[in-house]
This record gives C-alpha cells, sequence and structure tokens, in this order.
C-alpha cells in the first residue's frame, strides 16, 4: 500500500512534510511549540479554577427561554478541550453537530415527552428523553459507517489483490525490514493472550474470540486502505461489523443471559475496532517512516517501547477515572464531564441485539428506521453531487453524535469551528501557521488537567460551594 500503490497517507505525509518544515523553518517552529505551551499552561489553569468553581466554565441562566434551553442542554460550556477540538474538525462536522442537536434535543426530544412515548427526566437513559433520541442518534452512526464501508467496494476488492515480492517492489534492504519472524511470532503470542484473558476475565468462549481475530484481520486491512486514501479510519463501522457477527452467534448460544451475550458482543468489537485503529496508526507512522528514509524495523521497535509505556499509563488511568466516578458521577465514564458517546452508541448496540427489540421505548423503532434511512442518504448524496457542494453536505456521524452527548458539547464544539473560520477570514497566514498549535494545547491543556482534577476528587476536595 506505501510502496506499490503509493496511497496518501494524508496524516501521515502532512507528519512528514511537518518534520522537515521544523528542521527547515527553526523560528517557526519554535513560535508554534511556544504558541502550544502558552495556551497548555492557560487551559490547564482555566481547567483547575473550574474544577473548585464549576460556574466559571458552564454558566447557567434558569430564567425564562434560557432557563428552558438549559434544562434541554442549550447551555454556555466554556471549554478548552472543546474548542480546541472545534477548531480541528472545522466548520462542516461543527455545522453538523449543531444541526444534530437541534435535531434531537430542541425537536425530537420535546415531541417524545409531550406525546407520551418517555415520561422520566428529560438526562435519564431509562425513561427519559435522553434514552429516546439514544435510538435514532445511533441509528444513523451505524448507518453512515457502513454506507462509507460499502461504497468503498472498490477499495474492498483492491485490498485483496495480489502483489509482487517484497524484494522486487523497490522495498526497504533486508537489513531494514521488519523479519516475518517477527510478526508471526507476535499475532501468535497477542492471540493466545488474547483468548485466555477474554475467556478468563470476560467468559468469552476461546472459539468466538479466534474468530473475532480473523474477522479483524480483514477488516483492519479494509480499514488500512480507506485511511491511506481518504484519511479516514472508519473503525466505528468495523466495530459494527463484529457486534452484528456477534449478534447472530450469541443468540445460538442458548444457554448464555443477556448479560453475557452483551460482554461478548462488546468485546468482540472492542477487538475488531482496536486492530482497525491500532493499524491505521501505525501505517500512518510507516508513511512517514517511507518519505523521511527510516527503517520500518526501528520505527516497528520504537512502537513495541511506545506501548509498554502505554500500557503502564493507560490503565492506571482508567482506574482513575473509575474511582473517581464512584466518589463523583460527573466523572464516571458515561457521566456528565466524560459522556463517551462511541460508548453509549455500542452500548445500545449490545442491548438490542442481547434482548430484542421489545425493551425498546414507544415508536423508538421508528426512529431507528428513520435514523438507518438518514444516515444511508448523506454519505450516498456527498458522494454523487459535485465535489464543492459534497463539502457541505452535513456529516452523519457528526449529526448523530449530536444525538448523544449533550447538546452544550456541540454547541461548544461549533464555537470553536466557528472561531476557525473567524480566524481564516482576517488572518489567513496566522491561522496556517498557529492553528493546530493552539488548538493542540488546548486540548492537551484541559486533558491533562483532568488527570489532576481526578487525583483531587479522590483525595477529597471538589467544588467551592
Amino acid at each position: 500500500m506505501v510502496v506499490v500503490e503509493k496511497l496518501r497517507f494524508p496524516t501521515g505525509t502532512a507528519t512528514a512534510e511537518t518534520i522537515v518544515s521544523m528542521f527547515a523553518e527553526g523560528a517557526m517552529a519554535l513560535a508554534q511549540a511556544r504558541t502550544l505551551l502558552i495556551l497548555g499552561l492557560f487551559a490547564g489553569a482555566f481547567t483547575l479554577a473550574n474544577f473548585f468553581i464549576p460556574q466559571i466554565g458552564h454558566p447557567t441562566i434558569t430564567w425564562g427561554f434560557f432557563g428552558v434551553a438549559a434544562a434541554w442542554g442549550f447551555s454556555l460550556l466554556i471549554s478548552p478541550l472543546m474548542t480546541g477540538a472545534g477548531i480541528l474538525i472545522g466548520p462542516r462536522v461543527g455545522i453538523s453537530l449543531l444541526l444534530g442537536a437541534i435535531v434531537s434535543w430542541a425537536v425530537l426530544g420535546p415531541l417524545a415527552l409531550r406525546a407520551g412515548w418517555v415520561e422520566g427526566p428529560i438526562m435519564s437513559y431509562q425513561t427519559g428523553p435522553r434514552g429516546w433520541i439514544l435510538w435514532p442518534g445511533v441509528a444513523i452512526m451505524i448507518s453512515d459507517a457502513l454506507t462509507n464501508l460499502a461504497l468503498s467496494w472498490r477499495t474492498i476488492l483492491n485490498t485483496f489483490k495480489r502483489g509482487k515480492a517484497a524484494d522486487e517492489l523497490g522495498m526497504e534492504p533486508e537489513k531494514d525490514r521488519i523479519p516475518n519472524a517477527w510478526w508471526i511470532i507476535g499475532l501468535g503470542l497477542g492471540t493466545t493472550a488474547t483468548v485466555i484473558v477474554a475467556w478468563q476475565v470476560f467468559g468469552i468462549p476461546p472459539w468466538m474470540t479466534i474468530i473475532a481475530v480473523a474477522l479483524s484481520a480483514v477488516l483492519a486491512s479494509i480499514a488500512v486502505r480507506s485511511i491511506g486514501e481518504t484519511d479516514i479510519n472508519p473503525t466505528g463501522g468495523m466495530g459494527k461489523v463484529t457486534q452484528l457477527v456477534f449478534g447472530g452467534l450469541g443468540q445460538t448460544a442458548a444457554s448464555a443471559t443477556s448479560v453475557e451475550l452483551m460482554t461478548q458482543n462488546l468485546m468482540g468489537a472492542g477487538i475488531t475496532s482496536a486492530g482497525a485503529s491500532q493499524s491505521g496508526d501505525m501505517m500512518q507512522d510507516l508513511k512517514t517512516g517511507r518519505l523521511l528514509g527510516a527503517a520500518p524495523r526501528k520505527q516497528l521497535i520504537a512502537q513495541l517501547c511506545g506501548i509498554s509505556v502505554g500500557v503502564l499509563v493507560a490503565v492506571p488511568i482508567f482506574q482513575l477515572f473509575m474511582r473517581a466516578g464512584e466518589k463523583d458521577p460527573r466523572f464516571a465514564i458515561g457521566g456528565t464531564e466524560v459522556p463517551a458517546p462511541a460508548a453509549q452508541s455500542w452500548k445500545a448496540m449490545a442491548e438490542v441485539l442481547s434482548t430484542g427489540f421489545e425493551n425498546l421505548p414507544t415508536h423508538a423503532p421508528w426512529a431507528i428506521l428513520g435514523g438507518l434511512i438518514f444516515g444511508m442518504i448523506m454519505p450516498i448524496v456527498r458522494r454523487v453531487v459535485p465535489k464543492k457542494v459534497g463539502t457541505w453536505v452535513p456529516s452523519g456521524l457528526a449529526f448523530g453524535i449530536a444525538f448523544i452527548v449533550p447538546a452544550y458539547y456541540s454547541v461548544a464544539m461549533f464555537l470553536g469551528a466557528m472561531m476557525l473560520v473567524a480566524w481564516k477570514a482576517e488572518f489567513p497566514k496566522s491561522a496556517k501557521v498557529y492553528a493546530i498549535a493552539v488548538a493542540s494545547g488546548l486540548i492537551a491543556g484541559e486533558g491533562l488537567m483532568g488527570v489532576i482534577t481526578a487525583v483531587l476528587t479522590l483525595l477529597g476536595f471538589g467544588a467551592i460551594t
């Protein structure tokens, strides 16, 4: 894919160009780094102040029209992380988020409550409007992902075309390549470990895990080609495909409980989505290395070192957030501060495939059908209309995500995207140089300070009343 077909891998190519630029123009790189550091410190300080005084970052007006809007999530969220994310996603996705928030939280949610389809609190997943609008949102995300996958049928077919021997293709010298024994042994050990952990910890039969690993090989290949051509890694679509497969396999196990079926469904999807996500990231790295003349063998060694450090850091931080969530529900995974929209969609999919549609809220199946149709139409429209028009066709994925997260997140990211639009309009040269540095600083500052505030929560500190 990199050597023969020379797929673009846009992010990997951009990274290589950035590295070359940094060494060629040291003064500009230093200015970008300084900007990132300053914005990171500002975002961290703001996040810490907001931890003790939440009204700073989320002021809420409770009177009149503004109070009603706030009850449905349309309040002002001042978040460096969301602002930075809005700068990175750009206007098309930002507008899609806002449109999705309006349709879901301002139209469908109130409609469901007024019609009596749900009767619980607005933000309740179990009995309220939030639990009702979740379903069309999930349907839109699934349909959009799978339709984009189907539209890439040429990519899928090309994935399985065989190439020439490596030494005939102009690849790196033998001493710089990754030996076959490395990945074969690594795949064997990794599969064995996955089977054991899935069986002993999650109760998933070994044969199901082996199917998930085999399926991930196929889906990851498709995902890598997709990211090489478009820079979009359809991880969500890969996971949903596995959920559907495991849903069918799980129903054949008559002795399995609904909880066991959901566990099998989610963990199977986790295996394939992780394979797709990590394969895409790794191939971006290898594209960068190819352009810069780095040896793939050394890149793999560096990646293995990164994995070792990542395991030691990521798992304790996950446990930290879990414990912080036990003390303060805001920081629970799936709570207001960590909504985890993708996890919510996977959870909903697993519940349906394990318990059936009879447990859905009133008229939710019709909403799901509408979401599936909408999610299917958007990618098709974007593909058939002229390219200039297609860039403004709403993103079905972003539109659906807005159904799942509170509206103020979508509004905050939309405002960040509009800041980028205004910046480019008034100072295009400055925006081109500093936009990514500004966004990265805002995201990193709040994200890193989030770990510190989680520690403070564990130590018993909280908002000042």
